[in-house]
């Protein structure tokens, strides 16, 4: 791609970021989410997304929002808890766990992260998984009260 060609793309690009700002103050949603969805360089995009995301979940559309996150996820890891957050929120509790632990691989020391992977490992009756997770939070952050709570309720 020659430097002209990637000069017009983000020109492009950045006039549908603005363009689907004005449409959100507008409150024309469906013309935003046609300017959001056009957005290609990826800075733009990041932006684009996260205010898809909201604006599918505010619609309800939570397929199409996972749809989003999952795009956000290949462009920055970070976004992977709120795909896994999602996932389980919708019922998709393995999904989660799944999403959880390929966040987890990449930034281990996320405390926040151990405890909602405890909280799912919860809900699916993985008490010993929990136990796991919440007593590694423990090893780390000896005087966590919300792991160190959840942990005594598991007993």
């Amino acid at each position: 791609m020659s430097l002209q060609s990637q000069k017009s793309e983000a020109k492009d690009s950045l006039a549908h970021l603005l363009s689907a700002y004005i449409a959100v103050l507008n409150d024309e949603k469906q013309n935003a989410l046609e300017h959001f969805l056009q957005t290609s360089v990826e800075s733009h995009r990041l932006y684009a997304l996260n205010q898809v995301v909201g604006m599918f979940i505010k619609s309800e559309q939570f397929f199409d929002a996972k749809l989003a996150l999952k795009e956000l996820c290949h462009l920055s890891p970070r976004y992977l808890t709120k795909l896994a957050h999602l996932e389980f929120l919708t019922g998709d509790s393995l999904a989660a766990v799944n999403t959880y632990n390929e966040y987890l691989s990449q930034f281990g020391e996320d405390i926040h992260a151990w405890i909602a992977l405890a909280n799912v490992f919860i809900r699916l009756g993985a008490i010993e998984s929990a136990q796991i997770a919440l007593n590694y939070v423990l090893s780390v952050e000896p005087d966590n009260k919300q792991a160190t709570t959840l942990l005594s309720s598991l007993s």
